[in-house]
């Protein structure tokens, strides 16, 4: 059985929700990243002395990132890009997470959430505030699709698929309540009403009052056919559920995006 080394409250909490949502068996090997992970035993298994660490056999691995791609490809079913053009694109936002956007949204985090109230600073926090902006502008200009600019929407088979979504300041919102709840297990922090995708589609063209068509195109044989979130977790033990309805939040997005064009 895969062994991963740390605490859910440090890096090793992306690994976790990994293991989880692949639904593969492991054990959790608690380790704190204040003394623990310095002693003599784990640093042979991560000799920087560092939490998270992996064991899937003979094979050992360190760096949070570099064991969510392991296990991504090793135990892919289905998410995994089928060419290497995808795999770079998968590479691309990886690094790009950790390098641009992980150090801001930390600090804001630490500062507003995490860190004991006396030892809080707000000026740091606010200044991480506007940091984040402008990675998350990036992402911004990339998940915006070319419907919004007139071009025509595709949708895969007869759009029946389901997903779900919710506003980001929702999600942000679940994550303080997270971080801050001494509860080390995962939590999802989704949206449990679904939207058929054609259903979407035909919102998203209704809001932005767009003239595009929707085009059909083949279902690819992956395409999951229900996405669902439980929240059980969340209403129960954060007293949290996303608030702002879909329309809203599409409503609110374009208007940001009509005021501040995102050029990438």
């Amino acid at each position: 059985m895969i062994k991963l080394y740390g605490v859910p409250r440090s890096r090793t909490a992306r690994a976790i929700w990994m293991l989880e949502e692949l639904q593969i068996p492991y054990e959790n090997v608690p380790v704190s990243f204040i003394e623990e992970s310095r002693k003599p035993e784990y640093m042979k298994i991560n000799p920087n002395g560092h939490i998270p660490a992996l064991q899937d056999g003979d094979l050992t691995l360190f760096e949070s990132l570099a064991i969510n791609l392991y296990l991504a490809r090793k135990y892919d079913k289905g998410l995994w890009p089928k060419t290497i053009e995808g795999e770079a694109k998968a590479y691309q936002w990886s690094i790009w997470a950790m390098t641009e956007l992980e150090e801001p949204l930390l600090t804001v985090l630490l500062n507003r959430a995490f860190l004991p109230e006396t030892q809080r600073d707000a000026k740091k926090a606010d200044e991480a505030a506007e940091r984040v902006k402008t990675p998350l502008k990036v992402l911004e200009g990339q998940l915006t699709g070319d419907y919004l600019a007139g071009k025509d929407f595709t949708v895969y088979g007869a759009g029946k698929q389901t997903r779900s979504f919710q506003y980001v300041s929702d999600l942000i919102e679940g994550f303080i309540r997270l971080m801050a709840a001494d509860y080390h297990e995962p939590v999802n922090l989704g949206n449990p009403q679904e939207f058929a995708l054609l259903e979407l589609a035909n919102i998203v063209l209704q809001v932005t009052g767009s003239r595009s068509e929707i085009v059909f195109e083949a279902l690819p044989e992956d395409d999951p056919q229900v996405r669902q979130p439980n929240i059980t977790r969340a209403r129960e033990l954060l007293g949290w559920e996303p608030d702002i309805p879909l329309e809203d939040g599409l409503r609110r997005t374009i208007e940001n995006l009509r005021l501040e064009p995102i050029g990438v």
